[in-house]
């Protein structure tokens, strides 16, 4: 079923078209990530013995993108939706498509002792090379702290990503850059 957006309605109505229209729109986004790395660099820094090191990796993989969306949409009087459908007044219509892909990636890592348990690290990765996406980008940076839980190495961290994904599929465009606070914890096994 094709999507309907909150403009879509009203560049089809018209502005001063005198129908009122409601929406709940809501999408729903899963990426998972499948890379694999090789170390290019693993250097020491610092005074000899501190244990301080800089690692650079470049990382090569895929990100497969699931997104979901729904739309629930209510007129005050008879509307035809962009896709012909009619809405009749004050009837609900539920609208949504789900949209899947994967992209290739190619980027690197690095990371920076700053002390035995503090760590800086990055991240970025470009894809999509019209396989999935056209182009897709992405850029991570965070603050870690290392330590032991029993025999497991363990870091938390604390950091910022961006994600952005330009798709075209038929009528579905999702041309995006996602982003925000990370907080996770990674473990070593």
């Amino acid at each position: 079923m094709p999507h309907v957006g909150v403009n879509d309605l009203t560049s089809h109505i018209g502005p001063n078209g005198g129908v009122t229209a409601s929406t709940d729109f809501d999408t729903t986004l899963t990426w998972l990530e499948l890379v694999g790395g090789y170390r290019l660099v693993d250097t020491p820094i610092g005074e000899s013995g501190s244990g301080r090191t800089f690692t650079l990796d470049g990382l090569v993989g895929g990100r497969y993108t699931y997104i979901t969306t729904r739309n629930e949409v209510t007129a005050s009087a008879q509307v035809t939706l962009p896709d012909g459908t009619v809405l009749m007044p004050s009837v609900q219509r539920r609208l949504g498509q789900d949209e899947s892909w994967i992209d290739p990636i190619v980027g690197a890592r690095a990371s920076v002792d700053l002390s035995e348990h503090w760590a800086l690290s990055a991240r970025a990765d470009v894809g999509g090379f019209g396989v999935g996406s056209e182009f897709a980008w992405q850029a991570f940076a965070a603050v870690g702290y290392r330590f032991k839980m029993g025999r497991i190495d363990a870091t938390a961290f604390l950091g910022y990503r961006a994600l952005s994904e330009d798709y075209s599929n038929g009528d579905f465009r999702w041309d995006v850059v996602t982003h925000g606070p990370v907080l996770g914890l990674q473990m070593s096994f």
